[in-house]
């Protein structure tokens, strides 16, 4: 009889853990990162009833996997199509910007062929042209903006990406504790924590979870180790060798400054930041220098060819500014290295790498990492005149150690550097004869550089140019826009997908409240009949 009673304890309990169970599952239905549980029972060896031998959490490692994945690829892809639309914003008005001032800088130029002498019709144009050399600097001054906070917001997901990583080695710690305890149940929401950080880690990075025990490890991007067990690696940032206002990810050892090269680190909001400032914007940036420099330049060789009102000799309309060259700061040797435009007409909107490797020079085409030439000084320099350069590299080879780099941006700088270089009416040739009443046969060649092909190996006009940077920012952020909402759709699905093997449904979770009702009942009506059963018992033996 006392047998009866214990096993209708043991099914009283088990419904009561049934119960419970399902109660958490129901209150937990809205809760971020919560995974279902499910009570395990088995029958007791010795014919006592039943055990609860766990509390389940049901999850889908494969399926959290592909969710990682797909979360790690919408946030790049959001992340690179964020920033893409302020460019685009920047350029896609004709009313406003580069291209207004552009047309106004013409149309300046028509009215002066109209009237060549006339004072009035010269001052507008130098106002125009004012107005030109300010809006260049603008768009300089917007792109290095955007520039400056994608190097916020790399800092900032750093940040986030230590404090994420170290939460999941701390909670590595715990859930091995837990699940040590006698009732393994107990890990569940730690569990649940740790998986939603390692969600919110894949926003910021692609990462890879490998299963050790009760533990995980964590790489990120193409391998690179974060959390090992209990322990993680931070993360810093560190300025570039090549570029000090551009923010590198580095490992921080010690406060000692590991970069970890780009490549390392695909996937997720950080790399798509890094992406987008590496590749897309030294774009834009270049091609509106290469605008402002062909412009520029062209109509100081067209005025200098003129004859100006007081029958001299044209000058400069505007000012360039020089080449930037940087050095590697790594650089070991005290050489500098001089470059200079020798055509515009083949500058390119690329940077370009000169490096001093083996004993020899090599010049590299950054935009698509084109060896352009591998040997002596001679080489290089024959090289750098097909791209429109001219440099000179130092008498005394050894001012260049090996390994020593130098980064070329012809066009980065020029947007912004552009100055007037006259404010008098008088210095601007429109006449190619001197004393010839009305000639305006100078002005008409500036005129036609709106459309004349002088950029590009003659391929482009400076009207090609602006249009063909404004098509090129368009169609890829049509094609962001595109591959964004395709991601966007494939974490959808992978999220619906765990989601119906991990979340709270509620019809399931009503029909198992019901049955585990029915079975405390049953199991205390059990109790009840063992009680009475016992007691007439009793009373027969009185």
């Amino acid at each position: 009889m006392a047998n009866t009673i214990t096993i209708g304890l043991s099914a009283l309990m088990a419904a009561q853990a049934g119960v419970n169970t399902t109660g958490n599952n129901i209150a937990n239905a809205s809760t971020l990162g919560y995974s279902r549980e499910r009570v395990l029972q088995n029958a007791s060896s010795n014919g006592n009833g039943t055990n609860v031998t766990d509390i389940q959490r049901i999850y889908d490692e494969f399926l959290a996997t592909q969710k990682f994945s797909a979360q790690s690829s919408f946030s790049q892809l959001q992340a690179q199509n964020n920033q893409l639309q302020k460019i685009t914003t920047m350029l896609s008005d004709p009313s406003v910007g580069i291209a207004a001032d552009m047309q106004s800088f013409f149309s300046s130029l028509q009215a002066v062929s109209v009237a060549p002498s006339d004072t009035t019709s010269r001052q507008a144009l130098l106002s125009t042209t004012e107005t030109l050399v300010s809006g260049f600097k603008d768009a300089q001054t917007l792109v290095e903006g955007i520039s400056k906070d994608v190097n916020t917001q790399i800092r900032s997901s750093v940040d986030s990406i230590n404090t994420i990583a170290k939460q999941i080695a701390s909670l590595n710690s715990s859930i091995s504790s837990a699940q040590q305890a006698t009732n393994g149940g107990m890990a569940n929401s730690l569990l649940d924590s740790r998986d939603q950080l390692l969600t919110d880690l894949s926003k910021q990075i692609q990462i890879k979870v490998v299963s050790n025990g009760d533990l995980i490890n964590v790489y990120m991007g193409n391998g690179q180790p974060l959390v090992i067990a209990t322990a993680f690696n931070k993360l810093a940032v560190t300025p570039s060798n090549t570029n000090p206002a551009n923010l590198e990810v580095a490992y921080d050892i010690n406060d000692i400054k590991t970069p970890i090269a780009q490549n390392n680190l695909s996937g997720g909001l950080l790399n798509g930041l890094i992406t987008f400032r590496n590749n897309t914007l030294p774009t834009v940036q270049n091609a509106i220098g290469r605008i402002a420099l062909g412009l520029a330049s062209n109509i100081n060789t067209i005025n200098a060819g003129g004859i100006t009102l007081n029958g001299k000799a044209g000058g400069n309309i505007f000012t360039v500014p020089p080449i930037n060259v940087a050095a590697n700061t790594d650089n070991k040797g005290s050489a500098t290295i001089g470059v200079t435009y020798a055509d515009i007409s083949k500058i390119t909107t690329s940077d370009y790498s000169l490096q001093k490797v083996g004993g020899i020079y090599n010049l590299i085409r950054i935009s698509d990492n084109t060896l352009l030439a591998s040997g002596d000084k001679t080489a290089i320099q024959r090289a750098a005149l097909s791209e429109g350069l001219q440099i000179s590299l130092p008498i005394n080879d050894s001012t260049i150690n090996e390994g020593d780099q130098f980064t070329i941006k012809p066009t980065v700088n020029v947007a912004g550097g552009l100055a007037m270089a006259t404010s008098d009416t008088n210095a601007i040739a429109a006449a190619t004869k001197t004393g010839v009443p009305g000639d305006n046969s100078n002005v008409l060649k500036m005129i036609a550089l709106q459309t004349n092909k002088t950029l590009a190996n003659a391929s482009l006009s400076i009207q090609d140019a602006y249009a063909n940077m404004v098509g090129d920012i368009g169609a890829k952020s049509q094609a962001i826009i595109s591959t964004t909402a395709t991601a966007k759709a494939a974490l959808t699905q992978t999220s619906q997908a765990l989601d119906s093997v991990a979340g709270v449904n509620l019809d399931e979770e009503a029909a198992n409240l019901i049955k585990y009702q029915q079975a405390y009942q049953a199991a205390a009506k059990l109790i009840e009949i063992s009680k009475l059963m016992f007691d007439a018992l009793f009373q027969i033996g009185v």
